[in-house]
């Protein structure tokens, strides 16, 4: 790389271009600061600039910024006040890739919807309260969360960082961000979130969490004249000596806040269990457990060493757009968060549930060697652990054999792609928990209709709303899952997904017609979040 910089360098006259330019051309090379600093090591007028910073006003790390993370004035206002631009840098290519919505593991099966972002110079996690629940009214027409600031990362200028609180109040924590797709052990967290399902559930592996661990400050004096560290340095030092046990060598299950509750933590989880509505109190009557029991497994005076691994986990939703199979065109449901009402007696508080629409695409070879058969045969099985959750996570029933039937109908049309929608649990309930997928379809090819089935509804009625009909404009063949409380005996049955006509402001909305020769119109209708419209990552 530094050979065809320092060419560039002196063939092209990079230095006499306006930095604005001079960033643009980096960020094609690299956006990543080391080599950045290493790129620039070739010229020595490139070195001040990008090393020295020069200027006062860091001009070309303040352009490496924007044209980097492709922000908006009005963004970049929102980012921290740091002196120096280049230490600016570092810590949004930490924290940019962790904007974005967030589940708190620790009320699932449930699960509770997080948003972390920028905001004024602060990272902040805000609560997203659902609105027509249990009295919360909407603070404008169409709004689906009401946002709660919760708790807000702090940095200095030299890239450090704290952590405030609505529940913290002087108390001692520290952050940890865990990648949990490069771990091979399946990770485990303790659900807190439903008097009869305090266990252990599965954490999806492909993105990362972030995590608030209380640190109880040790009430030993230090010698005198001995200094004292500060909170940081000792939250500093505690979580690289946790490293070692937190991810052990071996594969074997990694468990989270694996805390057993007590009579006195069956009385603080009263905001979870009760029918009141989500607040910022339930957040803080978890923190305050994790902080008790990391304090009863103290031995010694010193810091305990929260073996059980107890803190507030908040795991991250990876949008769809980050790594889409399929090319959007106008017209296809659009991919992301859609929320809708299950029903209300049943599920109280957590009756508006969020799904992650997603699309899935696979191809084929040609059979005419054994190489491409074997192939074709573990794209199928990859298609069954994906989209019908016959996987070490899930494995559902299908008695209806829709799996075979539908591979059967898709060789017929000889097509070497196909492309699936399916629909996540963000948040879940007793019957189908967050992380799986309780609808899916098939987009791509086309099947012929069965014959003897009865016809597709051309309207269908919102279930929590039976007076409002919306008209059909486009149906698949497809299957949605049924299961007992617990996520008990799942299995699969056929039914019609639908997407209806979209809102006022042209958000997509859809439902799922259970039976596929059903003659019941009435479905439980989801609306596009409008929230992600507000956030360019998402798009990413």
């Amino acid at each position: 790389m530094a050979s065809l910089a320092s060419t560039l360098i002196a063939t092209t006259g990079l230095l006499h271009l306006p930095v604005e330019l001079l960033a643009v051309v980096i960020s094609y090379v690299t956006a990543k600061k080391k080599d950045i600093v290493k790129l620039s090591l070739v010229c020595k007028s490139l070195q001040n600039t990008v090393l020295n910073d020069t200027g006062g006003d860091g001009a070309i790390w303040r352009s490496l910024t924007k044209e980097t993370f492709r922000v908006t004035d009005e963004k970049f206002q929102n980012f921290p006040k740091i002196r120096s631009h280049k230490v600016l840098y570092s810590i949004l290519q930490e924290f940019v890739a962790k904007e974005g919505f967030y589940v708190f593991a620790e009320t699932l099966p449930w699960g509770v919807l997080f948003l972390f972002h920028f905001f004024k110079g602060k990272f902040v996690g805000e609560l997203m309260i659902p609105t027509n629940v249990l009295g919360v009214k909407p603070e404008w027409q169409g709004q689906e969360y009401i946002l709660k600031p919760v708790v807000s990362i702090d940095f200095d200028d030299s890239g450090g960082t704290s952590i405030n609180a609505k529940f913290l109040s002087e108390k001692n924590c520290t952050l940890e961000i865990l990648d949990l797709s490069n771990i091979d052990s399946n990770i485990f967290v303790r659900s807190l979130g439903f008097r009869s399902l305090a266990e252990d559930v599965p954490l999806m592996k492909n993105c990362h969490c972030l995590r608030i661990v209380p640190l109880p400050v040790s009430k030993k004096m230090a010698p005198a004249g001995e200094k004292t560290k500060s909170a940081s340095q000792e939250a500093f030092e505690y979580f690289t000596k946790k490293l070692a046990f937190l991810f052990p060598p071996n594969k074997s299950p990694v468990y989270l806040s694996r805390v057993a509750p007590d009579e006195e933590d069956e009385e603080l989880l009263r905001p979870v269990w009760d029918n009141t509505p989500i607040s910022i109190n339930m957040v803080d009557c978890l923190y305050n457990i994790m902080e008790k029991h990391i304090i009863q497994d103290t031995k010694t005076e010193s810091r305990g060493s929260n073996e059980n691994r107890l803190g507030l986990t908040f795991t991250y939703i990876d949008g769809p757009k980050k790594k889409l199979d399929v090319k959007y065109r106008e017209g296809m449901l659009r991919p992301g968060l859609y929320a809708g009402f299950y029903h209300r007696d049943m599920y109280g508080k957590y009756c508006k549930e969020c799904l992650l629409i997603e699309y899935k695409s696979y191809t084929f070879l040609e059979e005419s060697n054994g190489a491409g058969k074997l192939e074709n045969a573990n794209t199928w099985r990859q298609i069954q652990a994906d989209i019908f959750n016959h996987n070490s996570m899930f494995q559902q029933r299908d008695p209806q054999s829709i799996f075979n039937q539908t591979r059967l109908k898709i060789l017929k049309t000889n097509t070497n792609e196909v492309i699936f929608i399916i629909a996540r649990k963000v948040t879940g309930d007793v019957h189908v928990p967050s992380g799986a997928i309780t609808f899916g379809a098939l987009i791509h090819p086309q099947l012929e209709s069965d014959e003897g089935k009865n016809d597709l509804p051309k309207k269908v009625r919102d279930r929590d709303r039976s007076a409002i009909t919306y008209d059909v404009i486009k149906h698949y063949p497809g299957w949605g899952t049924l299961a007992y409380p617990g996520f008990q005996n799942p299995s699969w049955i056929d039914g019609n997904f639908l997407q209806v006509e979209s809102d006022a402001n042209g958000g997509h909305r859809f439902g799922f017609q259970w039976g596929s020769d059903s003659t019941d119109f009435t479905v439980t209708i989801l609306s596009w979040i409008g929230l992600q419209d507000d956030f360019p990552w998402f798009e990413k």
